[in-house]
Order: structure tokens, then sequence, then C-alpha cells
């Protein structure tokens, strides 16, 4: 059986081992109140410059799809996880890598992958608690983390390194939703801050409605 594109992208660049979980769950069914989430992330008109959008690595997931980890899963279900959506944007060289390349084959050396998710919880709590769970699990395995000033009040902005490559992880709640936004490789941060704040007023808009 070939290994999924992203899982095994991950395997062989661990930077990338969080942000797999979030793609592959992509590939999940449709579930309740996707439609308000997808209004919430980027989709292919707002592509990074540079990064393409990869609309079949994108999509809704359940609580199954979204973390495959039984320990992520009972955070997220305790936390009140009701749905999520994530959006994917690489490099043209990474799409290439995801699509033609051979199983535990490596990723190009200079790929660059941005994920968007936004994550619906039961209540305000539950997010908040869930945010601190993503801050948390987004340190693990970066080398020298450093925190930045996160580009939503409350939410949190991180960069570091794993495998050699840059990445970032920036996060915000706003009501019962989860807005983060991961990138991998030579990815402007400014870029990740502009899309996760567009991000968190549209779920503010979304809880609003």
């Amino acid at each position: 059986m070939r290994t999924h594109p992203v899982t095994a992208l991950a395997r062989s660049v661990p930077a990338l081992a969080l942000i797999a979980c979030l793609v592959v769950a992509c590939t999940g069914d449709p579930v309740a109140q996707v439609t308000d989430l997808r209004a919430i992330v980027p989709m292919s008109d707002d592509a990074p410059d540079d990064l393409r959008y990869a609309g079949r690595l994108s999509g809704p997931a359940d609580l199954e799809a979204f973390r495959g980890d039984p320990e992520g899963r009972e955070a997220m279900r305790a936390a009140g996880f009701r749905s999520a959506w994530t959006s994917l944007f690489a490099s043209p060289d990474l799409l290439a890598f995801f699509t033609l390349s051979e199983p535990n084959t490596d990723p190009p050396e200079d790929a660059r992958l941005v994920t968007a998710s936004a994550v619906l919880f039961a209540d305000a709590d539950g997010a908040t608690s869930a945010l601190a769970t993503f801050e948390e699990e987004a340190t693990d395995g970066m080398r020298d983390p450093l925190r930045g000033l996160e580009p939503v009040p409350g939410g949190f902005a991180l960069a570091g390194a794993r495998g050699g490559q840059p990445v970032t992880a920036t996060g915000s709640v706003a009501g019962e939703i989860v807005v983060l936004v991961q990138t991998q490789g030579s990815v402007p941060p400014a870029t990740a801050d502009a899309m996760l704040a567009g991000m968190h007023d549209a779920a503010i808009t979304e809880t609003a409605s």
C-alpha cells in the first residue's frame, strides 16, 4: 500500500509531524458545521506568493481523522471538539513530491509549506483549553523556540527549527473557534501573521452570526 504523501514527508522531516496530522485528517468525510469553518480558512484565491493551494489535501475532518494519536484525540474530546477544516499551501516542488514521489523518499530541501486550520469546540472554555494544548504541541521538538509578539491578543506566536528547517506556529481563539497557522521552510513570518489575523477576524464574524 502506498504511504500517504504527507505522512511520508512527516517521517522524513520531523518538523512536519504535527502538520501531517492536520493534513491527513482532511481526507475524512464532511462533518457537521464545516461550512462555517470553510468560510474562515484561506482558500485557493488566498494562496501566499509562490505557493499553491493543495485542494486534494485540504478539507474537513472529524475527531478520528483530525487526531490520529489516542492521547491527542482524548485531549481534543475533553475540550469539546466538534469539527475542523484545514487548508494547505505548498511550493510547487513540494506538491510534485506529494504526487509523484516514491514511498519513504526525502522531500525537496527547500520545500515550503503553510497550513491554516479552523477548529470548532463546544464552547469558548473548551476552545481556550485547546489553544493551550496546541501551543504546547507546537513547541514539541522545536529547536530554540522563540516567542514573538502574537498577531492577535491572547494568542501565541512561536518560531524555531525542526529537522534543519525554519518553522513557525501561531494560534488564537475567537469564541468557540481556534484558528492556527503553521509554516515550514523559508516562509516570511508576515505571511503567517497576516493569515492568522484574517482568520481570527473571520472567526469572530462567524461566532457573532
